[in-house]
């Protein structure tokens, strides 16, 4: 017995060591986990402190925009005065909270009869149960929204927004510009100034339920109106060439035009208007396949001038001292160059000209003689001095730069066709501001067309005119005008005078250029640039004509244009009259 107790006793002894070492290791395993507890709560309590009271917070946080209201545009109306152009109105977004509607076939059919939509799609889109829907309806006026309103049926929500109205409808739409349904500058002025236009907007901080409705506020940040931009337009001479414009297309079977009038002594614009147009209270409405009817084609679209260039080519030569105005030579009814036949427009030989009788009778044969004394390089580098080839600068967006033929692929051809503006291409306000330049003493001013910004706090920030360079010396430019007055006194153009005031100006009657090169038969475009009064310029306007099928020649449908608009400025402005009813021939 002895024996067997003596190997038995040790057992109870190494299960107790067993169990006090796994003990052991559960305290160690619970300590550990104890001391990760204690220090992740030091960690969430202590140092991660703050930024959990910031997501509690955020959680009982509400944040909502504070729309800015946008600023005016507007234009001089009676000299002093300013007219909207774009102004704000008071609209609602219609919604539909489907959670709460009890009756969504019966809203549905009277939301379709008050707001012009399809009940069985209003319907589509109510028949749930989301908490939220976008607006059904945007910009809904004030006497709409009053008999939305009072309809008998749960669910429905107006939000009140300040929305985008044109009091003048399709006045220089495509210069205004329009705004999107999101609130943004999608053409033109509103989109060129957008950040000026829109302000800051504000922030309004507040708590909320558990519906996440705001119950109180806790602070505000105030938004910010937007500037208003004033225009360099006057009311009544963009009305004169809106209407002219319109009358003129109408008239002479035209498929659209432009009309350009500015002060050429600062390159201010005073109207600017171009047909087709459209509303931009209902830009919406035009099909897709129309959308070009956005842009502003006085500065987008490029065109061959025809012979307003003209005197373009005849200042470069003149002012490069290779001819005079009354330098004298004799031409043909045509004149073969490079094998090619160029022919007077009217197919007839003038015999003996003065260089002035060549802008009298648009001699493109004569033309061609006076380029012939002009080196390429020198034609070329006066086509780039006058503004062709690059955008003029205007404020505005979309400007185009037309295009001159690289220099190194320059014939005699080239220069011959150029010389009466057909194998270049140009905007119309671009073949305005070289007229300017002429009428201003040869200096180029930068065209702009807002006259100054006026900031919410009342301050003002003006437009000054700015010069770009001096083109042609004074001395050429005024030889220039004068021979301008012959060809209105003397020449084709004396459909443009105006008894009692020197006008200067001329036609231009271009074919449009084929895609696969050469020129359509019996398409072609017409222009008129003229300036008034010649001693002093104070006005320059230009007219151009797409397609008209009345004439072949601007002479019966640009410049009866252009002596309308003329005309109504002389009226308007009851500009005394500059000199005797003729002038003596040059």
């Amino acid at each position: 017995m002895n024996v067997v107790s003596r190997f038995a006793s040790p057992a109870p002894i190494d299960g107790q060591r067993l169990f006090v070492g796994r003990l052991s290791i559960v305290g160690w395993i619970l300590s550990l986990a104890f001391l990760t507890i204690t220090v992740r709560l030091f960690q969430k309590s202590v140092l991660e402190h703050g930024e959990y009271v910031a997501l509690a917070s955020n959680q009982h946080t509400i944040r909502q925009e504070l729309p800015s209201q946008r600023g005016l545009i507007q234009i001089h109306e009676l000299g002093s005065d300013l007219w909207p152009l774009a102004t704000n109105e008071r609209r609602y977004d219609v919604s539909v909270i489907p959670n709460r509607v009890t009756d969504p076939k019966g809203l549905a059919v009277a939301l379709s009869q008050l707001l012009d939509l399809k009940a069985d799609e209003v319907y589509d889109k109510i028949n749930t149960d989301k908490p939220y829907l976008p607006p059904l309806k945007k910009q809904v006026d004030e006497a709409t929204i009053t008999k939305v309103i009072a309809l008998p049926f749960k669910g429905l929500l107006a939000t009140p927004i300040d929305a985008r109205t044109y009091p003048e409808g399709d006045f220089a739409s495509q210069l205004v510009g329009f705004v999107n349904y999101d609130g943004q500058g999608a053409s033109g002025i509103e989109a060129q100034y957008e950040d000026a236009l829109k302000g800051k907007s504000g922030t309004l901080l507040g708590k909320q339920d558990i519906f996440g409705r705001m119950v109180s506020i806790t602070g505000q940040v105030k938004p910010q109106a937007g500037s208003s931009v004033v225009l360099t337009l006057d009311h009544t001479i963009q009305f004169l060439a809106d209407r002219e414009l319109k009358y003129a297309i109408s008239a002479y079977g035209a498929v659209g035009g432009s009309v350009i009038v500015l002060n050429p002594k600062t390159g201010a614009l005073l109207a600017i208007a171009n047909q087709p147009s459209f509303d931009p209270n209902h830009y919406g409405d035009v099909p897709t396949d129309q959308q070009q009817r956005y842009l502003n084609d006085a500065i987008s679209t490029v065109y061959e001038p025809g012979s307003i260039m003209k005197p373009v080519v005849m200042a470069t030569a003149i002012d490069q001292g290779k001819i005079q105005p009354e330098t004298k030579s004799t031409f043909s009814n045509f004149v073969t160059v490079q094998g090619y036949q160029i022919h007077t427009a009217l197919d007839k030989a003038y015999g003996e000209e003065t260089m002035t009788q060549i802008l009298e009778n648009s001699d493109n044969v004569g033309m061609v003689w006076v380029a012939g004394h002009l080196e390429y390089q020198a034609l070329y580098d006066s086509f780039k001095r006058f503004g062709f080839g690059v955008p003029t600068g205007l404020d505005l967006p979309a400007e185009t730069s037309g295009s001159i033929l690289p220099l190194g692929d320059w014939r005699e051809i080239s220069r011959a066709t150029m010389a009466f503006g057909q194998g270049i291409s140009v905007t119309p306000l671009q073949m305005a501001m070289a007229w300017q330049s002429l009428a201003n003493g040869g200096q180029l001013m930068k065209p702009y067309v807002v006259d100054k910004i006026v900031r919410s706090d009342g301050s003002v920030v003006a437009t000054e005119p700015t010069s770009v360079r001096q083109v042609v010396t004074k001395e050429t430019a005024d030889k220039v005008k004068i021979m301008l007055q012959s060809v209105v006194d003397n020449g084709q153009s004396k459909k443009a005078q105006i008894p009692g005031y020197a006008i200067g100006g001329k036609t231009g009657t271009a074919q449009y250029a084929k895609a696969e090169g050469g020129y359509q038969e019996d398409s072609y475009n017409h222009s008129f640039i003229g300036f008034l009064p010649v001693d002093d310029p104070q006005y320059l306007v230009m007219v151009k004509l797409d397609q008209p099928t009345s004439s072949k020649y601007a002479d019966a449908t640009a410049l009866p244009a252009f002596r309308a608009i003329a005309q109504g400025i002389i009226s308007y402005k009851g500009l005394s009259p500059s000199r005797p009813p003729t002038a003596p021939k040059i």
